[in-house]
């Protein structure tokens, strides 16, 4: 800066001392030095200020990066994914915002969908529902989240008219209560009135008021019941009454019981019925479908799921596959956990029945990771991040022991030549 304030100086005194002598020649020579001073200070503000720019946009970049990873590493991914993609605003094609934004897009969306399912077999309805709005900012076009969120938000709205109708419903049931100890008392009093008027002795009468009392009591124990049920499935043993010679006398219980109205829908088997509802050509009940098999994860809708596959387009293709993770994940849970007793077992034939059912498993998995591996060439650029990211995922497993010290002892026999 000091240069270009001494050549603007320099500049100015030739200008003046041209104009004081006059000289046409050397005024000319004076304006174009002149100009010429001007054109370099501006160049050089110029880089200067682009300089200026290029550090401070470096430096906002450095900041949106560091800013992600905290996110990331605190959980808190939707956040994460907005730093991220600022930072490739920044500099587009950056290969290090790219790999960030494939990560956090991959592995947060199925964290907050298992999320929603945990919390939606828990009936926690809120939680589940907010789960998948996060995985639907990440995955906007994601048809299995939309159908999700619109599904939360119709069990929340379904939930709460239920409520409102068990409050008016157990209302009624007190007020029909209140009205038939009320019939009965006044029953009671006119029979009372009634006796007491007749001319009938005394024995004739108090037989005659056992057996008018028989029916009522019988009735009032037959009713008992039936009102219990629709309040708690727990059975009231079953009452007594006296005879006429004064014996007491179990009473029968009530021949058919009453269904509660707030028994759940979901204890009765409707896998069959789902399956069945696989094969209509209304898509949308199809969604809906596939939604409930995978909320259900019965085993039994992997076959019909499998073979629907080969019928439907893309998009349900995709909503079949996350069904078939959300089964599986829950029926390989319990086996797991077999084959881990079994491991433990004191019957040596059963811990080798366990070893051998495992390596069927590995058999599996080493026939994933050759397909993986192959899409790790595959034509989308999205494609190839997933799948590195889930090799590397599967090579996090730990050695055995035998093949650590194998190495130890190749890496001695190395030192040693």
């Amino acid at each position: 800066m000091l240069y270009n304030r001494f050549s603007l100086w320099c500049a100015l005194s030739i200008t003046c001392f041209g104009l004081v002598s006059g000289n046409g020649y050397c005024r000319a020579a004076v304006f174009e030095e002149n100009s010429y001073s001007l054109k370099l200070a501006q160049a050089e503000s110029d880089l200067h200020n682009e300089k200026a720019s290029v550090t401070a946009e470096n430096f906002q970049y450095e900041e949106y990066m560091a800013a992600g990873y905290e996110a990331d590493k605190n959980r808190d991914y939707s956040a994460a994914l907005n730093h991220f993609q600022k930072a490739l605003v920044l500099r587009p094609q950056d290969s290090f915002a790219e790999r960030a934004i494939v990560n956090i897009t991959s592995y947060a969306f199925d964290r907050y969908m298992q999320a929603g399912y945990s919390a939606d077999r828990n009936k926690d309805y809120q939680v589940a529902l907010v789960n998948f709005e996060k995985a639907q900012q990440i995955r906007p076009d994601s048809v299995y989240a939309l159908t999700a969120v619109s599904n939360m938000r119709q069990y929340l709205a379904v939930n709460a008219q239920s409520t409102q109708t068990s409050a008016t419903n157990g209302r009624n049931l007190l007020l029909m209560i209140a009205g038939l100890i009320i019939t009965a008392l006044v029953g009671a009093g006119v029979l009372f009135l009634l006796l007491k008027r007749s001319d009938v002795p005394p024995e004739e009468s108090t037989e005659a008021n056992i057996s008018s009392n028989e029916p009522l009591r019988e009735s009032t124990v037959v009713e008992a019941p039936i009102a219990q049920s629709q309040v708690t499935t727990n059975v009231e043993p079953n009452p007594v009454v006296a005879s006429r010679n004064g014996n007491v006398n179990p009473v029968e219980p009530a021949p058919a019981m009453l269904v509660s109205p707030s028994s759940s829908i979901s204890k009765l088997d409707i896998v069959p019925e789902l399956i069945e509802d696989l094969k209509t050509s209304d898509r949308s009940m199809r969604r809906k479908t596939i939604w409930e098999l995978a909320q259900r994860a019965d085993s039994r809708a992997m076959k019909p799921l499998v073979e629907l596959m080969i019928e439907v387009d893309s998009q349900e293709r995709s909503l079949i596959l996350e069904a078939m993770t959300q089964i599986a994940s829950r029926t390989l849970k319990p086996m797991n956990k077999a084959l881990m007793l079994s491991l433990e077992d004191e019957n040596s034939q059963v811990r080798q029945n366990a070893i051998r059912d495992l390596t069927r498993v590995y058999d599996l998995m080493s026939q994933v990771t050759k397909r993986l591996s192959q899409a790790v060439e595959d034509s989308d650029a999205q494609v190839q991040e997933t799948a590195k990211w889930a090799l590397q995922q599967l090579n996090q497993m730990p050695q055995v022991p035998w093949e650590m010290s194998a190495m130890e002892d190749n890496k001695d026999s190395i030192n040693r030549m």
